[in-house]
Protein backbone atom coordinates (compact mmCIF):
# COMPACT_ATOMS: atom_id res chain seq x y z
CA UNK A 1 0.00 0.00 0.00
CA UNK A 2 1.41 3.26 -0.97
CA UNK A 3 2.23 6.15 1.71
CA UNK A 4 2.44 9.73 1.73
CA UNK A 5 5.05 11.24 3.37
CA UNK A 6 7.51 14.67 3.08
CA UNK A 7 10.35 13.97 0.86
CA UNK A 8 13.21 16.76 -1.08
CA UNK A 9 14.45 16.57 -4.17
CA UNK A 10 17.58 17.97 -5.16
CA UNK A 11 16.47 18.72 -8.53
CA UNK A 12 13.37 20.85 -9.44
CA UNK A 13 10.85 18.45 -9.90
CA UNK A 14 10.68 14.29 -9.66
CA UNK A 15 11.73 14.38 -13.03
CA UNK A 16 14.68 16.16 -13.61
CA UNK A 17 16.33 15.14 -9.92
CA UNK A 18 18.79 12.62 -8.96
CA UNK A 19 18.30 11.13 -5.56
CA UNK A 20 15.58 11.71 -2.75
CA UNK A 21 16.45 12.62 0.82
CA UNK A 22 14.24 12.70 4.21
CA UNK A 23 15.56 15.86 5.37
CA UNK A 24 15.71 19.58 3.90
CA UNK A 25 19.68 19.29 4.18
CA UNK A 26 19.68 16.62 1.79
CA UNK A 27 21.75 14.46 4.19
CA UNK A 28 19.96 11.57 4.55
CA UNK A 29 18.94 9.72 1.30
CA UNK A 30 15.30 8.16 1.28
CA UNK A 31 15.48 4.14 1.92
CA UNK A 32 15.18 2.39 -1.24
CA UNK A 33 11.86 2.20 -3.18
CA UNK A 34 9.73 3.42 -5.27
CA UNK A 35 8.51 6.92 -5.66
CA UNK A 36 5.50 8.36 -7.34
CA UNK A 37 4.26 12.37 -7.63
CA UNK A 38 0.94 10.51 -9.37
CA UNK A 39 2.08 11.02 -12.51
CA UNK A 40 5.31 9.18 -13.23
CA UNK A 41 7.28 6.77 -10.71
CA UNK A 42 10.90 6.30 -10.09
CA UNK A 43 12.87 3.54 -8.27
CA UNK A 44 15.60 4.69 -5.65
CA UNK A 45 18.54 2.67 -5.22
CA UNK A 46 21.43 3.67 -3.37
CA UNK A 47 20.37 7.04 -3.54
CA UNK A 48 20.70 7.06 -7.15
CA UNK A 49 16.96 7.76 -8.84
CA UNK A 50 16.26 5.44 -12.07
CA UNK A 51 14.81 6.34 -15.13
CA UNK A 52 11.17 7.48 -14.67
CA UNK A 53 8.26 5.21 -15.82
CA UNK A 54 4.67 5.85 -16.51
CA UNK A 55 2.71 5.33 -13.89
CA UNK A 56 0.40 2.07 -15.12
CA UNK A 57 0.85 0.64 -11.25
CA UNK A 58 -1.18 3.62 -10.43
CA UNK A 59 -4.33 2.67 -12.40
CA UNK A 60 -6.55 0.37 -9.77
CA UNK A 61 -7.23 -2.95 -10.91
CA UNK A 62 -11.42 -3.29 -11.80
CA UNK A 63 -13.06 -4.49 -8.92
CA UNK A 64 -10.86 -2.42 -6.12
CA UNK A 65 -12.38 0.15 -3.90
CA UNK A 66 -11.06 3.09 -4.41
CA UNK A 67 -11.41 6.24 -2.21
CA UNK A 68 -10.54 9.47 -0.02
CA UNK A 69 -11.49 10.63 2.84
CA UNK A 70 -9.86 14.09 4.69
CA UNK A 71 -10.45 16.89 5.95
CA UNK A 72 -9.33 18.51 2.87
CA UNK A 73 -10.09 19.51 -0.63
CA UNK A 74 -8.99 19.70 -4.41
CA UNK A 75 -9.37 17.43 -7.41
CA UNK A 76 -8.71 13.78 -7.17
CA UNK A 77 -7.73 11.97 -10.03
CA UNK A 78 -8.26 8.61 -10.58
CA UNK A 79 -7.61 5.79 -13.16
CA UNK A 80 -8.86 1.99 -12.86
CA UNK A 81 -7.76 -0.70 -15.20
CA UNK A 82 -10.61 -2.68 -16.84
CA UNK A 83 -8.35 -5.07 -19.46
CA UNK A 84 -9.21 -5.20 -22.72
CA UNK A 85 -12.63 -7.70 -22.36
CA UNK A 86 -15.40 -6.17 -23.82
CA UNK A 87 -18.82 -5.54 -21.86
CA UNK A 88 -20.04 -2.81 -19.27
CA UNK A 89 -18.66 -1.04 -16.60
CA UNK A 90 -20.81 -0.98 -13.73
CA UNK A 91 -19.49 1.74 -11.18
CA UNK A 92 -20.66 2.27 -7.48
CA UNK A 93 -20.01 5.20 -5.33
CA UNK A 94 -20.97 6.77 -2.39
CA UNK A 95 -20.25 9.87 -1.20
CA UNK A 96 -19.87 12.01 2.19
CA UNK A 97 -23.44 12.39 4.80
CA UNK A 98 -23.14 15.89 4.58
CA UNK A 99 -20.72 16.88 1.31
CA UNK A 100 -21.41 16.39 -2.31
CA UNK A 101 -18.28 15.86 -4.56
CA UNK A 102 -18.46 15.94 -8.30
CA UNK A 103 -17.70 13.22 -10.64
CA UNK A 104 -16.44 12.62 -14.25
CA UNK A 105 -15.58 9.49 -15.78
CA UNK A 106 -13.67 9.52 -19.38
CA UNK A 107 -13.44 6.15 -21.14
CA UNK A 108 -11.78 6.21 -25.02
CA UNK A 109 -12.16 9.80 -25.60
CA UNK A 110 -15.61 9.82 -24.20
CA UNK A 111 -16.97 11.21 -21.00
CA UNK A 112 -19.66 9.84 -18.65
CA UNK A 113 -21.07 12.13 -16.00
CA UNK A 114 -24.75 10.25 -15.27
CA UNK A 115 -26.10 7.85 -12.27
CA UNK A 116 -29.11 6.75 -10.90
CA UNK A 117 -29.61 5.09 -7.39
CA UNK A 118 -32.10 2.26 -5.89
CA UNK A 119 -35.98 3.86 -5.73
CA UNK A 120 -34.89 6.63 -8.34
CA UNK A 121 -37.87 7.64 -10.23
CA UNK A 122 -37.21 10.48 -12.07
CA UNK A 123 -34.38 11.23 -14.35
CA UNK A 124 -30.81 9.99 -14.23
CA UNK A 125 -28.84 12.32 -11.90
CA UNK A 126 -26.94 15.14 -13.88
CA UNK A 127 -29.17 14.60 -17.19
CA UNK A 128 -28.68 18.30 -18.11
CA UNK A 129 -24.93 18.20 -17.16
CA UNK A 130 -23.15 20.07 -19.64
CA UNK A 131 -20.99 17.01 -21.27
CA UNK A 132 -17.70 16.90 -20.34
CA UNK A 133 -17.58 18.25 -17.10
CA UNK A 134 -18.22 16.77 -13.61
CA UNK A 135 -21.94 16.00 -11.60
CA UNK A 136 -21.80 16.89 -8.37
CA UNK A 137 -24.10 14.61 -6.64
CA UNK A 138 -24.53 13.65 -2.81
CA UNK A 139 -25.86 15.48 0.13
CA UNK A 140 -27.94 18.72 0.37
CA UNK A 141 -26.58 19.91 3.44
CA UNK A 142 -23.80 21.78 1.31
CA UNK A 143 -23.85 23.46 -1.98
CA UNK A 144 -20.39 22.76 -4.40
CA UNK A 145 -19.28 26.50 -5.75
CA UNK A 146 -16.31 27.27 -7.78
CA UNK A 147 -13.12 27.26 -5.56
CA UNK A 148 -9.75 28.35 -6.87
CA UNK A 149 -6.43 26.97 -6.07
CA UNK A 150 -6.86 23.30 -4.55
CA UNK A 151 -4.75 20.81 -4.99
CA UNK A 152 -4.14 17.91 -7.28
CA UNK A 153 -4.35 14.21 -5.30
CA UNK A 154 -3.75 11.16 -7.53
CA UNK A 155 -4.35 7.78 -7.24
CA UNK A 156 -2.41 4.77 -6.22
CA UNK A 157 -2.61 1.02 -7.33
CA UNK A 158 -4.19 0.23 -4.05
CA UNK A 159 -6.77 2.93 -4.40
CA UNK A 160 -5.90 5.43 -1.78
CA UNK A 161 -4.57 9.11 -3.13
CA UNK A 162 -1.63 10.75 -2.88
CA UNK A 163 -0.73 14.80 -3.01
CA UNK A 164 0.99 15.10 -6.41
CA UNK A 165 3.66 17.76 -7.69
CA UNK A 166 0.93 19.00 -10.21
CA UNK A 167 -0.16 22.36 -10.19
CA UNK A 168 -3.01 23.52 -8.21
CA UNK A 169 -6.16 24.00 -9.81
CA UNK A 170 -9.38 25.67 -9.95
CA UNK A 171 -12.62 23.89 -9.70
CA UNK A 172 -15.19 25.66 -11.15
CA UNK A 173 -19.11 24.38 -10.56
CA UNK A 174 -21.69 24.79 -13.20
CA UNK A 175 -25.21 25.25 -11.10
CA UNK A 176 -26.76 23.24 -14.19
CA UNK A 177 -24.58 20.29 -13.34
CA UNK A 178 -25.56 20.16 -9.59
CA UNK A 179 -28.07 17.25 -8.62
CA UNK A 180 -28.23 16.64 -5.03
CA UNK A 181 -31.70 14.28 -5.66
CA UNK A 182 -30.32 11.17 -4.03
CA UNK A 183 -28.60 12.04 -0.77
CA UNK A 184 -25.34 11.54 0.81
CA UNK A 185 -24.35 8.96 3.04
CA UNK A 186 -25.79 4.94 2.50
CA UNK A 187 -27.33 5.89 -1.58
CA UNK A 188 -25.35 4.07 -3.69
CA UNK A 189 -24.91 5.72 -6.87
CA UNK A 190 -24.37 3.17 -10.17
CA UNK A 191 -23.02 5.04 -13.42
CA UNK A 192 -22.73 2.33 -16.53
CA UNK A 193 -19.84 2.82 -18.99
CA UNK A 194 -20.11 0.77 -22.46
CA UNK A 195 -16.74 -0.89 -23.07
CA UNK A 196 -16.68 -1.68 -26.96
CA UNK A 197 -13.15 -1.40 -27.59
CA UNK A 198 -10.02 -2.76 -25.87
CA UNK A 199 -8.65 0.24 -24.34
CA UNK A 200 -7.85 -0.31 -20.75
CA UNK A 201 -7.67 2.62 -18.88
CA UNK A 202 -10.54 4.26 -17.32
CA UNK A 203 -9.77 7.37 -15.94
CA UNK A 204 -12.57 8.14 -13.05
CA UNK A 205 -12.09 11.90 -11.65
CA UNK A 206 -14.02 13.50 -8.42
CA UNK A 207 -14.27 16.64 -7.63
CA UNK A 208 -14.18 18.56 -4.32
CA UNK A 209 -14.55 21.98 -4.03
CA UNK A 210 -15.69 21.64 -0.41
CA UNK A 211 -13.39 21.03 2.76
CA UNK A 212 -13.82 17.51 4.36
CA UNK A 213 -14.35 15.57 0.82
CA UNK A 214 -15.55 11.24 1.09
CA UNK A 215 -16.04 9.49 -1.80
CA UNK A 216 -15.73 5.59 -2.70
CA UNK A 217 -16.01 4.19 -5.58
CA UNK A 218 -15.45 0.40 -7.08
CA UNK A 219 -15.64 0.35 -10.99
CA UNK A 220 -16.69 -3.89 -11.91
CA UNK A 221 -14.39 -5.62 -14.65
CA UNK A 222 -16.07 -5.29 -17.79
CA UNK A 223 -18.87 -7.92 -18.49
CA UNK A 224 -22.42 -9.04 -20.31
CA UNK A 225 -24.86 -7.01 -18.66
CA UNK A 226 -28.04 -9.41 -17.03
CA UNK A 227 -30.71 -10.07 -19.44
CA UNK A 228 -34.39 -10.04 -19.24
CA UNK A 229 -37.47 -10.81 -21.32
CA UNK A 230 -40.46 -8.55 -22.39
CA UNK A 231 -42.42 -7.38 -25.59
CA UNK A 232 -41.50 -4.98 -27.37
CA UNK A 233 -40.87 -1.65 -26.04
CA UNK A 234 -43.93 0.64 -27.01
CA UNK A 235 -45.87 3.80 -25.98
CA UNK A 236 -48.56 2.11 -23.85
CA UNK A 237 -49.43 -0.59 -21.07
CA UNK A 238 -51.27 -2.99 -23.32
CA UNK A 239 -50.27 -6.62 -22.71
CA UNK A 240 -48.11 -7.99 -25.56
CA UNK A 241 -46.08 -11.54 -26.73
CA UNK A 242 -43.30 -11.66 -24.96
CA UNK A 243 -40.30 -11.79 -27.38
CA UNK A 244 -37.64 -9.09 -27.06
CA UNK A 245 -34.17 -9.51 -25.17
CA UNK A 246 -33.50 -6.73 -22.91
CA UNK A 247 -30.37 -5.84 -20.31
CA UNK A 248 -30.28 -3.98 -16.89
CA UNK A 249 -27.45 -2.72 -14.49
CA UNK A 250 -28.32 -4.08 -10.63
CA UNK A 251 -28.16 -1.12 -8.43
CA UNK A 252 -26.32 -1.79 -5.60
CA UNK A 253 -26.31 -1.18 -0.89
CA UNK A 254 -23.08 -0.68 0.96
CA UNK A 255 -22.11 -2.64 3.80
CA UNK A 256 -19.64 -2.27 6.42
CA UNK A 257 -17.63 1.08 7.91
CA UNK A 258 -15.19 2.83 6.10
CA UNK A 259 -12.46 2.11 5.18
CA UNK A 260 -13.56 -1.71 4.66
CA UNK A 261 -16.82 -0.90 3.44
CA UNK A 262 -17.99 -2.83 0.39
CA UNK A 263 -20.74 -2.50 -2.30
CA UNK A 264 -23.55 -5.63 -3.05
CA UNK A 265 -25.50 -5.49 -6.13
CA UNK A 266 -28.67 -6.09 -5.90
CA UNK A 267 -30.16 -9.65 -7.21
CA UNK A 268 -33.00 -8.71 -8.73
CA UNK A 269 -33.93 -10.68 -11.94
CA UNK A 270 -35.86 -8.30 -13.51
CA UNK A 271 -35.23 -4.70 -13.39
CA UNK A 272 -36.91 -2.25 -10.30
CA UNK A 273 -37.27 1.69 -9.93
CA UNK A 274 -33.57 3.01 -10.87
CA UNK A 275 -32.11 0.50 -12.56
CA UNK A 276 -30.64 1.42 -16.30
CA UNK A 277 -31.90 -0.79 -18.79
CA UNK A 278 -30.46 -1.54 -22.42
CA UNK A 279 -31.12 -3.29 -25.61
CA UNK A 280 -27.39 -4.97 -25.97
CA UNK A 281 -25.50 -6.72 -23.29
CA UNK A 282 -22.74 -4.05 -23.20
CA UNK A 283 -25.08 -1.10 -22.29
CA UNK A 284 -24.05 0.62 -25.78
CA UNK A 285 -27.53 1.23 -26.31
CA UNK A 286 -30.18 2.61 -23.93
CA UNK A 287 -33.57 2.09 -24.34
CA UNK A 288 -35.91 5.09 -24.89
CA UNK A 289 -33.52 7.75 -24.07
CA UNK A 290 -36.46 10.67 -24.31
CA UNK A 291 -38.87 12.31 -21.52
CA UNK A 292 -41.58 10.42 -22.50
CA UNK A 293 -42.57 7.58 -21.12
CA UNK A 294 -42.35 4.02 -22.73
CA UNK A 295 -43.37 0.67 -21.27
CA UNK A 296 -42.07 -2.78 -21.75
CA UNK A 297 -44.24 -5.32 -20.71
CA UNK A 298 -43.03 -8.55 -18.80
CA UNK A 299 -43.93 -12.18 -19.06
CA UNK A 300 -46.08 -11.69 -15.03
CA UNK A 301 -48.22 -8.83 -17.10
CA UNK A 302 -46.10 -6.40 -14.77
CA UNK A 303 -44.60 -3.35 -17.09
CA UNK A 304 -42.20 -1.13 -16.86
CA UNK A 305 -42.20 2.33 -17.42
CA UNK A 306 -39.40 4.17 -18.97
CA UNK A 307 -37.68 7.51 -19.16
CA UNK A 308 -33.98 8.80 -19.89
CA UNK A 309 -32.72 4.97 -19.77
CA UNK A 310 -34.40 4.58 -16.51
CA UNK A 311 -37.00 2.19 -15.08
CA UNK A 312 -38.96 5.16 -13.18
CA UNK A 313 -42.13 2.61 -12.28
CA UNK A 314 -43.07 -0.81 -12.43
CA UNK A 315 -47.27 -1.35 -12.69
CA UNK A 316 -48.73 -4.27 -11.43
CA UNK A 317 -50.56 -5.49 -14.50
CA UNK A 318 -50.69 -4.45 -18.41
CA UNK A 319 -53.78 -3.76 -19.84
CA UNK A 320 -55.66 -6.19 -22.50
CA UNK A 321 -56.73 -4.10 -24.81
CA UNK A 322 -59.81 -4.53 -27.14
CA UNK A 323 -59.40 -6.70 -30.37
CA UNK A 324 -59.86 -6.11 -33.41
CA UNK A 325 -63.57 -7.22 -34.87
CA UNK A 326 -61.68 -8.99 -38.09
CA UNK A 327 -62.87 -12.57 -38.26
CA UNK A 328 -61.19 -15.77 -36.33
CA UNK A 329 -59.80 -15.27 -33.24
CA UNK A 330 -59.00 -18.90 -32.57
CA UNK A 331 -58.44 -18.94 -28.52
CA UNK A 332 -56.45 -21.50 -27.23
CA UNK A 333 -58.11 -24.62 -24.78
CA UNK A 334 -57.68 -23.59 -21.42
CA UNK A 335 -59.02 -25.46 -17.91
CA UNK A 336 -62.36 -25.02 -16.32
CA UNK A 337 -63.01 -20.96 -16.06
CA UNK A 338 -64.65 -18.13 -17.20
CA UNK A 339 -63.03 -15.79 -19.94
CA UNK A 340 -63.73 -12.82 -21.98
CA UNK A 341 -63.02 -11.94 -25.33
CA UNK A 342 -63.00 -8.05 -25.42
CA UNK A 343 -63.59 -7.00 -29.11
CA UNK A 344 -63.57 -3.33 -30.52
CA UNK A 345 -66.21 -2.85 -33.20
CA UNK A 346 -65.45 1.02 -33.82
CA UNK A 347 -66.67 4.58 -32.90
CA UNK A 348 -66.98 6.32 -35.84
CA UNK A 349 -70.61 6.56 -38.31
CA UNK A 350 -68.97 3.89 -40.39
CA UNK A 351 -68.84 1.53 -37.39
CA UNK A 352 -72.72 0.94 -37.30
CA UNK A 353 -74.62 -2.22 -38.68
CA UNK A 354 -74.85 -5.98 -36.58
CA UNK A 355 -71.92 -7.76 -35.16
CA UNK A 356 -72.32 -11.36 -36.07
CA UNK A 357 -70.78 -13.75 -33.49
CA UNK A 358 -69.93 -17.22 -34.47
CA UNK A 359 -68.82 -19.39 -31.77
CA UNK A 360 -68.21 -23.41 -32.24
CA UNK A 361 -68.04 -25.15 -28.60
CA UNK A 362 -66.11 -28.08 -30.30
CA UNK A 363 -67.11 -31.05 -27.89
CA UNK A 364 -66.76 -29.50 -24.17
CA UNK A 365 -69.95 -28.11 -23.84
CA UNK A 366 -69.38 -24.38 -22.91
CA UNK A 367 -72.05 -21.31 -22.63
CA UNK A 368 -71.88 -18.34 -24.06
CA UNK A 369 -73.17 -14.47 -23.66
CA UNK A 370 -72.64 -11.27 -25.44
CA UNK A 371 -72.78 -7.73 -23.85
CA UNK A 372 -73.10 -4.72 -25.48
CA UNK A 373 -74.33 -1.46 -24.88
CA UNK A 374 -75.65 -2.79 -21.23
CA UNK A 375 -77.59 -6.10 -22.71
CA UNK A 376 -76.80 -8.96 -22.65
CA UNK A 377 -77.70 -11.57 -25.67
CA UNK A 378 -77.58 -15.37 -25.62
CA UNK A 379 -80.01 -15.95 -28.56
CA UNK A 380 -78.17 -18.12 -31.12
CA UNK A 381 -78.90 -20.09 -34.10
CA UNK A 382 -77.23 -23.05 -35.21
CA UNK A 383 -77.28 -24.88 -38.75
CA UNK A 384 -79.29 -27.81 -38.07
CA UNK A 385 -81.64 -26.36 -35.40
CA UNK A 386 -82.23 -23.56 -35.70
CA UNK A 387 -83.36 -21.70 -32.38
CA UNK A 388 -80.93 -22.16 -28.95
CA UNK A 389 -81.40 -20.22 -25.93
CA UNK A 390 -81.15 -20.96 -22.25
CA UNK A 391 -84.56 -21.19 -21.16
CA UNK A 392 -83.87 -19.98 -17.61
CA UNK A 393 -85.74 -16.81 -18.22
CA UNK A 394 -82.83 -14.94 -16.86
CA UNK A 395 -81.18 -12.38 -19.20
CA UNK A 396 -77.92 -12.73 -18.29
CA UNK A 397 -77.91 -16.77 -18.60
CA UNK A 398 -75.38 -18.52 -20.46
CA UNK A 399 -76.30 -20.69 -23.52
CA UNK A 400 -74.92 -24.00 -23.29
CA UNK A 401 -73.73 -25.48 -26.20
CA UNK A 402 -71.32 -28.68 -27.12
CA UNK A 403 -71.64 -32.69 -26.57
CA UNK A 404 -75.09 -33.73 -25.61
CA UNK A 405 -73.37 -36.90 -23.96
CA UNK A 406 -70.69 -35.26 -21.49
CA UNK A 407 -72.39 -34.36 -18.46
CA UNK A 408 -69.26 -32.39 -16.95
CA UNK A 409 -71.42 -29.42 -16.74
CA UNK A 410 -73.88 -30.63 -14.17
CA UNK A 411 -72.08 -30.29 -10.91
CA UNK A 412 -71.14 -27.23 -11.96
CA UNK A 413 -74.66 -26.54 -11.73
CA UNK A 414 -75.70 -23.25 -9.17
CA UNK A 415 -73.43 -20.41 -8.12
CA UNK A 416 -69.74 -21.26 -8.38
CA UNK A 417 -66.22 -18.95 -8.05
CA UNK A 418 -64.81 -19.79 -11.46
CA UNK A 419 -61.12 -18.28 -12.23
CA UNK A 420 -61.62 -15.47 -14.89
CA UNK A 421 -59.34 -15.39 -18.32
CA UNK A 422 -59.13 -12.37 -21.11
CA UNK A 423 -57.80 -12.73 -24.80
CA UNK A 424 -54.65 -10.62 -25.23
CA UNK A 425 -53.29 -9.85 -28.65
CA UNK A 426 -50.72 -12.46 -28.76
CA UNK A 427 -53.99 -14.77 -28.88
CA UNK A 428 -52.88 -16.08 -25.07
CA UNK A 429 -55.04 -16.12 -22.24
CA UNK A 430 -54.05 -13.55 -19.58
CA UNK A 431 -55.19 -13.61 -15.78
CA UNK A 432 -58.33 -11.19 -15.81
CA UNK A 433 -58.99 -8.35 -13.13
CA UNK A 434 -60.34 -9.22 -10.67
CA UNK A 435 -58.83 -13.15 -10.97
CA UNK A 436 -61.76 -14.64 -9.86
CA UNK A 437 -65.48 -14.22 -9.88
CA UNK A 438 -68.98 -15.80 -9.36
CA UNK A 439 -71.13 -17.64 -12.12
CA UNK A 440 -74.24 -19.36 -12.47
CA UNK A 441 -74.92 -22.25 -14.48
CA UNK A 442 -79.11 -23.44 -14.65
CA UNK A 443 -79.77 -26.29 -15.70
CA UNK A 444 -82.40 -24.92 -18.40
CA UNK A 445 -79.33 -23.13 -19.65
CA UNK A 446 -78.62 -26.13 -21.11
CA UNK A 447 -78.80 -26.05 -25.10
CA UNK A 448 -76.43 -28.84 -26.09
CA UNK A 449 -76.85 -31.39 -28.88
CA UNK A 450 -74.89 -33.42 -31.23
CA UNK A 451 -76.00 -30.55 -33.78
CA UNK A 452 -74.37 -28.20 -31.94
CA UNK A 453 -70.53 -29.26 -31.49
CA UNK A 454 -68.06 -28.63 -33.72
CA UNK A 455 -70.15 -26.22 -35.95
CA UNK A 456 -70.46 -23.05 -35.82
CA UNK A 457 -73.79 -21.60 -34.40
CA UNK A 458 -74.29 -17.71 -34.46
CA UNK A 459 -75.53 -15.05 -32.98
CA UNK A 460 -76.49 -11.11 -34.07
CA UNK A 461 -75.45 -8.16 -32.00
CA UNK A 462 -77.11 -5.05 -33.21
CA UNK A 463 -75.04 -1.58 -33.72
CA UNK A 464 -77.13 1.02 -34.52
CA UNK A 465 -75.09 3.84 -33.08
CA UNK A 466 -71.26 4.27 -33.18
CA UNK A 467 -70.89 4.08 -29.35
CA UNK A 468 -70.03 2.69 -27.55
CA UNK A 469 -67.58 0.59 -29.24
CA UNK A 470 -66.91 -2.35 -27.38
CA UNK A 471 -68.40 -5.91 -27.69
CA UNK A 472 -67.62 -8.10 -24.68
CA UNK A 473 -68.26 -12.15 -25.58
CA UNK A 474 -68.01 -14.20 -22.69
CA UNK A 475 -67.71 -17.64 -22.37
CA UNK A 476 -67.86 -20.49 -19.08
CA UNK A 477 -66.23 -23.42 -19.11
CA UNK A 478 -67.60 -25.24 -16.51
CA UNK A 479 -65.88 -28.55 -17.27
CA UNK A 480 -61.96 -29.31 -16.44
CA UNK A 481 -60.81 -28.46 -19.50
CA UNK A 482 -62.78 -25.71 -22.01
CA UNK A 483 -61.93 -25.60 -26.03
CA UNK A 484 -63.58 -23.33 -28.65
CA UNK A 485 -63.33 -21.17 -31.66
CA UNK A 486 -64.67 -17.76 -32.03
CA UNK A 487 -64.96 -15.69 -34.89
CA UNK A 488 -66.38 -12.39 -34.70
CA UNK A 489 -67.38 -9.92 -37.91
CA UNK A 490 -67.37 -6.16 -37.29
CA UNK A 491 -70.62 -4.10 -38.12
CA UNK A 492 -71.86 -4.56 -41.14
CA UNK A 493 -75.18 -3.18 -42.87
CA UNK A 494 -77.77 -6.75 -43.25
CA UNK A 495 -78.37 -8.05 -46.53
CA UNK A 496 -81.78 -7.11 -47.83
CA UNK A 497 -84.61 -8.56 -49.53
CA UNK A 498 -87.85 -7.83 -50.68
CA UNK A 499 -91.13 -9.38 -49.46
CA UNK A 500 -94.65 -8.89 -48.96
CA UNK A 501 -96.26 -8.13 -45.68
CA UNK A 502 -96.50 -11.30 -42.76
CA UNK A 503 -99.41 -13.53 -44.33
CA UNK A 504 -101.57 -16.36 -42.35
CA UNK A 505 -100.23 -18.86 -45.42
CA UNK A 506 -98.08 -19.00 -48.27
CA UNK A 507 -100.24 -18.33 -51.03
CA UNK A 508 -97.80 -16.22 -53.77
CA UNK A 509 -97.99 -12.40 -53.26
CA UNK A 510 -98.30 -10.22 -56.19
CA UNK A 511 -97.32 -6.90 -54.02
CA UNK A 512 -93.72 -7.07 -52.30
CA UNK A 513 -93.45 -3.56 -50.76
CA UNK A 514 -91.90 -4.40 -48.02
CA UNK A 515 -87.80 -4.08 -47.62
CA UNK A 516 -86.29 -6.84 -45.19
CA UNK A 517 -83.00 -7.81 -43.84
CA UNK A 518 -81.10 -10.85 -43.43
CA UNK A 519 -78.01 -12.31 -41.26
CA UNK A 520 -76.37 -14.98 -42.78
CA UNK A 521 -74.57 -17.96 -41.41
CA UNK A 522 -71.00 -19.04 -40.78
CA UNK A 523 -71.33 -21.13 -43.87
CA UNK A 524 -72.92 -18.13 -46.36
CA UNK A 525 -71.42 -15.00 -44.57
CA UNK A 526 -68.93 -15.03 -47.16
CA UNK A 527 -70.62 -15.91 -50.49
CA UNK A 528 -71.87 -13.13 -51.99
CA UNK A 529 -74.81 -15.36 -54.49
CA UNK A 530 -76.58 -15.69 -51.16
CA UNK A 531 -79.09 -13.32 -52.05
CA UNK A 532 -82.11 -14.82 -49.98
CA UNK A 533 -82.74 -15.47 -46.24
CA UNK A 534 -81.91 -19.24 -46.36
CA UNK A 535 -83.33 -22.09 -43.18
CA UNK A 536 -82.28 -20.69 -39.93
CA UNK A 537 -81.11 -17.61 -40.57
CA UNK A 538 -82.07 -14.36 -38.88
CA UNK A 539 -84.57 -12.01 -40.18
CA UNK A 540 -85.05 -8.68 -39.11
CA UNK A 541 -87.33 -5.59 -39.74
CA UNK A 542 -83.94 -2.99 -39.93
CA UNK A 543 -80.82 -3.06 -41.58
CA UNK A 544 -78.67 -2.92 -37.92
CA UNK A 545 -80.52 -5.87 -36.93
CA UNK A 546 -82.22 -4.08 -34.02
CA UNK A 547 -86.03 -5.53 -34.41
CA UNK A 548 -86.51 -9.45 -35.22
CA UNK A 549 -89.02 -10.27 -38.13
CA UNK A 550 -92.19 -10.62 -36.31
CA UNK A 551 -93.86 -14.33 -36.60
CA UNK A 552 -95.12 -15.75 -39.84
CA UNK A 553 -95.04 -16.41 -43.36
CA UNK A 554 -93.83 -13.99 -45.71
CA UNK A 555 -93.86 -14.03 -49.47
CA UNK A 556 -90.69 -12.58 -51.41
CA UNK A 557 -90.12 -11.40 -54.75
CA UNK A 558 -88.61 -14.38 -55.75
CA UNK A 559 -91.83 -16.12 -54.91
CA UNK A 560 -90.39 -18.58 -52.33
CA UNK A 561 -91.42 -17.82 -48.66
CA UNK A 562 -90.14 -17.95 -45.76
CA UNK A 563 -91.82 -19.05 -42.21
CA UNK A 564 -90.55 -17.27 -39.00
CA UNK A 565 -90.57 -18.04 -35.26
CA UNK A 566 -91.15 -15.80 -33.04
CA UNK A 567 -87.51 -15.69 -32.30
CA UNK A 568 -86.66 -14.00 -35.90
CA UNK A 569 -85.26 -17.05 -37.19
CA UNK A 570 -86.94 -18.91 -40.48
CA UNK A 571 -87.94 -22.52 -39.11
CA UNK A 572 -88.96 -23.11 -43.40
CA UNK A 573 -88.44 -22.33 -46.70
CA UNK A 574 -90.16 -23.29 -50.04
CA UNK A 575 -91.84 -21.78 -52.70
CA UNK A 576 -94.95 -20.03 -52.31
CA UNK A 577 -98.60 -21.98 -53.27
CA UNK A 578 -99.89 -20.65 -56.58
CA UNK A 579 -103.72 -18.81 -56.19
CA UNK A 580 -106.48 -20.91 -57.43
Amino acid sequence: MATEGTYYLNGPDLVSSSAIFTDPDMNVCAPDGFYSNGQIVREQVNCILLPQQDCPTCAVPCGQIAGFSSNVNGTFLGQTSVGADLGAVIIYSIVGGSIPDGVLVTYDNQTFNQLTFQGNNGDPIGLNSTIGSATYYGSNQNTPTTTNNLPVYTIQSDGTYIQSSLPNRNIVVDPNNVDLRGGGGATVYTQVIPKATSVSIMSIDYFGPIVGTFFQYEASCPAPLPSFQGAAIKANTDCANIDTTYYFAPNATVAGVFPNQTFVPDTNTVPIVGNYVYSDANAGNGLNLTATPEYIILADNSYLEIVHGIVVAVGAECTNPPLPCSGSLNPPAGSQGHYTVELDAGSTQNDVGAVMVYFNPASYPDGIRVLYDGTYYNTLSTPSLGYRQSQSGISDAFTLLGDPNDNCWTSQVGTFSYDRFILTPGNTWATNNPATGNYTLNTTDNQTNASTQNVYSYMVIPKPNATPNIVTVEVLGPCTDTGWNLDVDCPVTLSSFQSSTVQANNDCATSFSQEYFFAKDYADKNDASVVYPKLFYFVFEDENGVTPLAQGIYIMDNNDFIQVDANGIVIATGACAPIP
